[in-house]
């Protein structure tokens, strides 16, 4: 079994004094030790019979981790996939009749488990498995309300996940994201806690957000602080920023072009470039290697016919990779790397509803351009 939670550290990151933080951490050093470099992906196990079902039957652990192990076997050195977010859980939210109060589930079943424990086994990779939920549905209506149901829900993802030796690290996506939200906002602080101390040191958590969901510049110091606790006297990354590169349109279900995706994306990157480098937190990019609801080759209902686009995934990806490399994110520190979405039977949205969107994986022509250019 690989000691994953183990990360090596290089020796060079002591070069902390040459990218000096400015203002928003004139009062602690640069943070020495960071999340591990390099690409990542998404990745979801089920086989449901049809888009919509509930209860997936049939779950496949692993089942993809052929294509993965594939894809890194033929990639360059500075393209290969190094971390895989594969789906863990949820956080639910039950009404208590009898205390009156508000109960937090945090799930990671053995579903979860098995498919955490199959991508351990793609070489070179760490597994950072998802814990998602909706804010804005039925299973979390009361979570942004009170500070102590974010507590609950850090302290609950910290011991259910690291508990897992096969388990890296965390990616916390609860949508939409807002951090003045005091559910949201305590969630990221007890994280913060979490992994710096007990069975979590030596991991990371991340969260997965558009740059617009953050409001103010108070809102961005109180990231950089949850990314960056103090520890010791010394700022310690614990955790980065996932950036969606993807989704950038304007509706839903309607695809924007790849010269409409460029321009939106450039938009999007310079904003998290700029304020990483502001306020001194990593961060990854994700960019749709498969369909997203607003860069995808077709769409259909699932009795329906099937509609196309007009745009190929691959043309998303050239324009993705460009634009990272004129604004030379490679060259800024903070920048960890990017992730491809992503890999499921189905890409559907709402989720397990009957509309899809494909391609529902990274096409050929996306695998061959990404292994030499990601």
């Amino acid at each position: 079994m690989k000691n994953k939670p183990i990360f090596t550290i290089v020796a060079g990151l002591i070069i902390a004094c040459c990218y000096f933080m400015g203002a928003a951490y004139a009062d602690t050093p640069y943070p020495i030790i960071h999340p591990p470099k390099g690409n990542a992906t998404w990745v979801y196990d089920s086989n449901p019979n049809t888009p919509d079902q509930k209860k997936d039957v049939d779950i496949v652990p692993g089942m993809w981790v052929q294509n993965l192990t594939d894809y890194n076997n033929g990639a360059s050195d500075s393209s290969k996939l190094s971390t895989i977010f594969s789906y863990g859980g949820d956080v639910e939210m039950y009404y208590n009749k009898t205390t009156e109060k508000w109960d937090i589930f945090v799930y990671y079943d053995q579903d979860g488990h098995n498919s955490t424990a199959q991508y351990s086994k793609v070489p070179g990779v760490n597994v950072m498995p998802i814990v998602d939920g909706r804010l804005d549905g039925p299973y979390l209506k009361p979570f942004n309300s009170k500070s102590e149901y974010g507590i609950t829900a850090a302290d609950e993802i910290s011991a259910e996940y690291c508990a897992d030796p096969n388990v890296s690290g965390v990616q916390v996506d609860l949508e939409p994201f807002d951090i003045s939200q005091p559910g949201q906002k305590a969630l990221f602080s007890q994280l913060a806690k979490n992994f710096t101390s007990k069975t979590c040191v030596g991991r990371y958590f991340s969260f997965f957000a558009f740059s617009g969901n953050v409001k103010s510049e108070a809102e961005w110091q109180t990231i950089a602080d949850d990314l960056n606790p103090v520890v010791d006297g010394k700022r310690k990354a614990v955790g980065f920023f996932v950036d969606s590169g993807y989704d950038l349109g304007t509706k839903v279900g309607v695809a924007e072009s790849p010269a409409e995706y460029r321009i939106a994306l450039t938009n999007e990157l310079k904003t998290i470039k700029g304020k990483a480098d502001q306020y001194g937190f990593f961060y990854m990019v994700g960019i749709p290697a498969a369909a997203s609801t607003m860069e995808f080759e077709s769409t259909e209902h699932y009795s329906g016919p099937r509609l196309i686009s007009g745009y190929q995934q691959v043309d998303y990806m050239k324009n993705a990779i460009a634009v990272i490399n004129e604004l030379k994110l490679r060259d800024d520190p903070y920048f960890l790397g990017v992730s491809l979405w992503g890999w499921s039977k189905f890409m559907t949205y709402p989720p397990h509803s009957l509309y899809l969107d494909w391609p529902n994986q990274p096409t050929p022509d996306v695998i061959t351009y990404l292994k030499g250019h990601l």
